[in-house]
């Protein structure tokens, strides 16, 4: 299912048509409870010291699309959506989550890791990742385009989108989990919550965190996210730990 939205500050962004959504958090890939994937050492599952020894696991460096699902539990996929690591959600190898990057409007170019890192400015070429044919990983003015569309002229990077947030969330009777939006755009973003890079889940119910194709320049384990969360009609990009496992949500081409 998708939702035709129409920014209504095209001019703020100079962006030429409306924008759509698929209106569910995407659930691609292969892995479910049974695969265990916790990112403990030690255990069933597949994963690996992806950060010269400091800790951080992974549980997302195989082949084909692997997602978490909270809690390690099935379910929470088909109801939730998967939860990605920010590499394997715009399909690149898994130590890309720990390198530097420098997007000059063309490419961004890996500091560390170049060439298997490097992939097109999403600035200014759409990013597939883990989405269908057809379909792409939000830029980050995108996501903008999407706040203003029922908060004009707001900013996400600047914490100005005030009400965007509360309109954007699933309402309380169109979502399997207790969420406090009015659902005016039939986004139905839902609070699938998130998992950690030691292995543990959080905060399923209250929020609700989407990532984009855009890494934090400078910094060499951050990406930019949209975050929503319960109780506040906000909705605010930020950049967090690329390791952990966020919602996917994607854009028509």
């Amino acid at each position: 299912m998708v939702v035709n939205l129409t920014p209504s500050s095209e001019s703020v962004l100079n962006v030429g048509s409306p924008k759509i959504w698929i209106l569910e958090h995407i659930f691609i890939g292969s892995s479910s409870s049974t695969d265990g994937f916790d990112g403990i050492p030690g255990n069933t599952d597949v994963c690996a010291d992806v950060s010269g020894g400091s800790g951080l696991w992974s549980c997302q460096g195989y082949s084909g699309i692997q997602k978490y699902c909270y809690s390690n539990t099935a379910s929470y996929c088909t109801t939730d959506g998967g939860l990605y690591e920010w590499a394997e959600a715009i399909q690149l190898p898994y130590n890309c989550n720990y390198t530097n990057y420098t997007c000059n409007g063309t490419t961004c170019v890996s500091t560390e890791h170049s060439p298997a890192c490097d992939y097109p400015d999403p600035a200014a070429t759409k990013r597939q990742g883990v989405c269908p044919i057809g379909w792409h990983i939000p830029s980050f003015v995108e996501l903008q385009i999407l706040a203003q569309n029922s908060d004009p002229g707001c900013n996400l990077d600047g914490g100005t989108c005030t009400t965007a947030g509360g309109k954007l969330k699933a309402s309380p009777t169109s979502t399997p989990i207790t969420w406090d939006g009015t659902n005016d755009y039939n986004f139905s973003a839902l609070p699938a919550g998130c998992r950690l890079n030691n292995g543990s889940f959080l905060n399923r119910g209250s929020y609700a965190l989407l990532w984009l194709s855009l890494p934090n320049s400078g910094n060499p384990i951050n990406a930019w996210y949209g975050y929503l969360y319960s109780g506040v009609s906000n909705f605010y990009g930020l950049y967090d730990l690329r390791v952990y496992g966020f919602s996917v949500r994607c854009v028509q081409d």
